[in-house]
């Protein structure tokens, strides 16, 4: 093998490169905007979703919120005071683990089993009804969220990491809408839907676990994979929002030509 040949870089660590170098390039604002970025991603996220909720002809209330924001504060603060009880010793199966514990499935399924427990054990009688109520679950779990980024952002602010930072708020989101749609189809009577809701969650939680370990460890099509999978996979479960939006927005547009008089 020649010289040349060995000082050929590497095609799959171009893009880190090349991510870094922009970084680099603009890392006088780079730190400040991450952690902006991180701390008020999730609640614009979710006011943005409760509009388009609306304008799809729905109704949103705000039942869950207030106990989801002072729950997830406690949990948060509780958290940051004992630290994190174990640290991964290496960069494969180790941090893997670590990204399942820490990472966005343990972020995101936190809230959904609390908002259970607490139908379960404070609302004996309407528990099973109000299991089913999807919006309450985002309600709760977006709230419970808010806290849990705000902490998280102290605590990475003094490192410009756009895992953490950027990648970790948006995948948390999208894995919120994903579990919804697979817990809505949990709770249905036929097997074909109980079967895709559980596989649907499984692949969603993994997928949000393996994107952030495959950027870390400087796996990027791996963390790219994993990224691309739950982000793809949110927004084809909200297809019928956006369906319902594309409808309602279509009528408004023929009512207002039905309104205007003919020349």
């Amino acid at each position: 093998m020649s010289s040349r040949e060995e000082k050929r870089p590497s095609l799959i660590g171009l893009p880190v490169v090349t991510v870094n170098a922009l970084a680099a390039a603009w890392f006088p604002c780079y730190l400040p905007f991450m952690s902006m970025f991180s701390f008020l991603f999730i609640p614009i996220f979710a006011l943005f979703r409760r509009s388009l909720v609306t304008l799809a002809g729905g109704t949103m209330s705000w039942k869950g919120v207030s106990s989801g924001f002072v729950l997830g504060s406690a949990v948060s603060f509780f958290g940051r005071i004992i630290g994190r009880f174990w640290i991964p010793r290496g960069f494969g199966l180790d941090a893997l683990a670590a990204q399942v514990l820490f990472g966005p499935f343990m972020i995101v399924i936190m809230p959904i089993m609390a908002y259970f427990l607490l139908k379960k054990y404070l609302y004996h009688r309407n528990a099973r009804r109000e299991a089913t109520d999807t919006e309450e679950i985002l309600n709760f779990s977006f709230a419970w969220l808010v806290p849990v980024f705000a902490i998280r952002t102290l605590e990475w602010s003094a490192i410009p990491d756009p895992v953490n930072l950027v990648l970790v708020p948006v995948l948390s989101a999208a894995l919120l809408l994903s579990l919804k749609v697979c817990i809505k189809a949990l709770g249905a009577i036929r097997n074909l839907p109980i079967l895709a809701g559980a596989l649907g969650l499984i692949a969603f939680s993994f997928s949000a676990s393996v994107a952030p370990w495959g950027f870390i460890t400087h796996r990027f099509w791996m963390g790219l994979a994993g990224a691309s999978v739950t982000l793809i996979g949110a927004m084809v479960l909200e297809t019928p929002l956006i369906l319902r939006i594309r409808s309602v927005l279509k009528s408004r547009k023929s009512e207002i030509h039905e309104g205007i008089p003919q020349a």
